[in-house]
């Protein structure tokens, strides 16, 4: 196998599968199946770090202040990522514009529309008496309208399930207050951290009761705690990774570097819970 059909086979034909919305594709008689495989895998985590690493040193650059409240605010961009997915999904949008709604290339393409926002959002809160971080969030409720116009219009024409919506809202936001209760005025009990707790449960939740629906793990990670937890893996992965992180934050005491983190959880909780959770909701 040469270079081209291995880039085709591992890397490229999984995204314009992915984008056609069929199991596999072929090219030059190399069969490219949709989904991960060891080596994009590898490549999209490489990729992922290379990018966070990035924004990191771009926000300690040009001294951006990242806090929990600019990411709460940034949340509306967060649930769009997740929108679009599950707009392709739908096939609502056809080969090749769909191509740029498929993963990774669908987080690139957030991530260009969030700075352009970031952007404009500092440059119109210097000219008028706005903050910054409103002038962001209605950027992003804006941006919501027309995905949330289409998911709306697609769901009329289908029936759904009430107990598996109640199921994957209901199970984080109880856990969510639950912890809340339990940590409340002590070290633990952070606005940041419930953001972590509840955006992992989300994610974890959906794919959870997805998988006793039917659905199959697509990443490597979560085939694996699912192969040996059974369809509760995912969530107890979650849950773990959750525990984890906040307790590297609590011995740090850079409050950029936490709000940082937070975001990049958050984007991976609930972007993808919310993509998982529609597509159940769209039994697709």
């Amino acid at each position: 196998m040469n270079i081209a059909d291995f880039l085709w086979q591992y890397i490229i034909g999984p995204i314009i599968a992915d984008a056609s919305n069929v199991e596999s594709v072929t090219r030059n008689g190399v069969e490219a199946f949709t989904g991960y495989n060891l080596f994009n895998t590898v490549l999209w985590g490489i990729l992922a770090t290379a990018i966070i690493y990035g924004l990191y040193k771009l926000t300690r650059k040009y001294e951006i202040k990242l806090t929990t409240e600019k990411v709460i605010v940034s949340l509306p961009f967060i649930v769009l990522g997740g929108l679009l997915r599950f707009i392709e999904d739908t096939a609502i949008v056809n080969y090749p514009y769909s191509i740029i709604l498929i993963t990774p290339i669908i987080y690139v393409f957030i991530l260009g529309i969030y700075l352009l926002a970031f952007i404009l959002a500092r440059k119109l809160s210097q000219k008028y008496e706005v903050t910054e971080n409103r002038v962001l969030f209605i950027q992003g409720l804006s941006l919501l309208v027309l995905p949330i116009l289409a998911a709306i219009n697609y769901f009329m024409n289908i029936s759904i399930s009430l107990e598996l919506l109640l199921g994957v809202v209901l199970i984080p936001v109880i856990i969510t207050v639950l912890y809340k209760y339990t940590v409340k005025d002590s070290i633990l009990d952070r606005d940041s951290y419930l953001l972590i707790i509840f955006s992992q449960l989300f994610g974890g939740t959906a794919s959870m009761i997805a998988v006793t629906q039917g659905y199959e793990q697509k990443q490597l990670i979560t085939q694996a705690f699912t192969s040996i937890f059974g369809p509760s893996g995912v969530l107890l992965a979650k849950i773990g990774l959750s525990a984890l992180v906040i307790y590297a934050l609590l011995d740090t005491e850079d409050n950029e570097l936490e709000a940082f983190t937070v975001f990049v959880l958050t984007v991976v909780g609930l972007g993808t819970g919310i993509r998982v959770f529609l597509r159940m909701l769209a039994g697709i």
